[in-house]
Order: C-alpha cells, then sequence, then structure tokens
C-alpha cells in the first residue's frame, strides 16, 4: 500500500485536477516478487492513457486486490496456473476503446492518438513490463462509458520459519557518468532514477542533436551512452556513427523493444531490451563499460 500512496502522489502532479483519482485497496497483504521502478511505470503508462481518454475530465481508479485461483476452476488465461495472484487495475470514466481496437492495443508503435500526440509505446511497454514479471494484462472497455486494465503478477507465499531467499548482488556503478538519450519523458525519467539508484552519474538528452552537443561539452567525464534505438531526426544507430567521430572509443548501449542481432549493430555497440528490469539494466551497462 505505501507503494502505491507515493504512485497516487505522482500521478496527483502530472493528472489535470479535472480528473478525481482514487485509490481502492481491499484489505490484506500484498507480496509480489517486482522491479518497483517498471510497476510504477506500468501503472503510470496506463494511467495516462486513461487522463487521454477523459478529456473533459471524469475519474481514474487505481485498485489492488487479491485472488486465488483453485486448480478445478477456470483462470482468465488459459497458460495462467492455479494459485494467489496479485491484481493492479486502473479504470477510467472515459471515452471506451471501439472493439475493433483492442486486439491491437499491446503492438509496439500501435495508436489512435492524432500525430506528435503519442509514438504508441506506452501500452506496449506495460505488457512487456507485465510479461517480464510473469503476468498477465487484459481490459475490459465499453464505448462511451470507460475502460479498466487488470495486471495479475503471481504473489510470493510467506512462510514465517523460513528465511528470506537471498537475492543476487546487483552490479553496482563506480560513479561513472552515463548519458542517457531518450525523446520519451516517462522513459528518461525512469532510466535515469534505475541508473542512479545502480551508483552512476547521469546526464540526459531528448534526442539526437542534444545527445551530440551535450557529449560535445562533457566527453571527458562521460563513460557510456545509453540511447533510444528509435527516435525523431536522428536514431541510435546515426547518433553512434556521429558521436564515433568525436570519439573513436566511445562506448555505446542502443535500447530497442525488438531484438537486435544477426550482424545489424557494430560489434562495439551494446543492446538492451526496452523496457529493461533494473537487473538487466545493471548487467549490460557494467559488462559494456568494462570491455
Amino acid at each position: 500500500l505505501p507503494f502505491l500512496k507515493e504512485t497516487i502522489k505522482l500521478l496527483q502532479r502530472t493528472i489535470p485536477e479535472s480528473i478525481h483519482i482514487l485509490l481502492d485497496a481491499l484489505p490484506g497483504r500484498y507480496l509480489v516478487q517486482a522491479d518497483v521502478t517498471q510497476i510504477q511505470q506500468a501503472l503510470t503508462n496506463l494511467a495516462v492513457n486513461a487522463r487521454d481518454a477523459m478529456p473533459d475530465g471524469g475519474v481514474l481508479t487505481v485498485h489492488l486486490s487479491h485472488h486465488t485461483f483453485d486448480s478445478d476452476a477456470a483462470t482468465p488465461f488459459p497458460e495462467m496456473s492455479a494459485g494467489d495472484w496479485v491484481i493492479f487495475s486502473v479504470s477510467d470514466t472515459g471515452v471506451g476503446i471501439p472493439e475493433d481496437v483492442i486486439p491491437h492495443l499491446y503492438e509496439p508503435f500501435f495508436t489512435t492518438k492524432r500525430v506528435g500526440e503519442g509514438t504508441g509505446l506506452g501500452l506496449a511497454q506495460v505488457y512487456g513490463i507485465v510479461k517480464q514479471h510473469d503476468g498477465f494484462i487484459d481490459v475490459e472497455s465499453q464505448v462511451g462509458v470507460g475502460s479498466t486494465f487488470r495486471m495479475y503478477l503471481p504473489a510470493e507465499e510467506v512462510h514465517v520459519e523460513s528465511t528470506p531467499v537471498e537475492r543476487k548482488t546487483l552490479l553496482q556503478g563506480r560513479g561513472e557518468t552515463i548519458l542517457v538519450v531518450e525523446d520519451e519523458p516517462m522513459v528518461l525519467d525512469v532510466i535515469q532514477r534505475m541508473l542512479r539508484a545502480l551508483g552512476y552519474e547521469v546526464l540526459n538528452a531528448r534526442d539526437g542533436k542534444e545527445a551530440l552537443a551535450v557529449y560535445a561539452h562533457h566527453q571527458e567525464h562521460i563513460t557510456l551512452v545509453l540511447t533510444d534505438m528509435v527516435m525523431p531526426e536522428m536514431g541510435g544507430l546515426e547518433l553512434h556513427r556521429l558521436l564515433c567521430q568525436q570519439d573513436a572509443s566511445i562506448r555505446l548501449i542502443v535500447m530497442s523493444g525488438y531484438p537486435l542481432g544477426d550482424g545489424s549493430l557494430p560489434d562495439s555497440v551494446g543492446w538492451i531490451q526496452k523496457p529493461p528490469s533494473l537487473k538487466q539494466l545493471a548487467q549490460v551497462v557494467r559488462e559494456t563499460i568494462e570491455k
């Protein structure tokens, strides 16, 4: 519950006052093994979509519950196992989603917004985050009434007599400076916070042109560049090519929602799935720095 209350506070700074935000949490203990930053990102993406669906105001409700699916009962998804699940729901009283649009919601770059209003990556990121946590997501919507997205995450079992499972230590930074290049403000914010939590200093740029200027000014301090693959005007590989003209020994990692391989990247360029988990980010960054 403290996590959700902090998320609500964050949303209240980004959601217009014309939209009333409610937190509805059933009593109980909720325990999931999850990357807090990523779950907050997923909830934020869903809330931003809900905001856009309510241009004239409305009610946004974040609901938390848990449910036990018996082995002899049907689960919401055929591949979903029986057992205890924690359910995060984000509901709005907005315009709703047409039935023919719903099957395409989680496709990267699919959007119903006008040009310049969205990239279509928000729900694709949510889907990726949920799948990384071995979870499921579904949606119910009625045009003119509103929509509800539900994220199902497997609940952790609690054994009072057992000792906590020792987690592998994350590969930490040593104060190195990383330049993060990302045109989506929410993604940029999350990546920056993850890197700082790992012990890195962070500079940022919102596009390739700005990144070139930042790198030229701080080149002696920047150890690594972490850039989105697809950005307006200049993508990650073009940025790498131009940075190499300034510094042939540049270390760079590209983030992409699609796997990259088979010679599509220079040997000197690293790759990480977007959005990355904290563990993945820690490993790829550390390995690239130490090459």
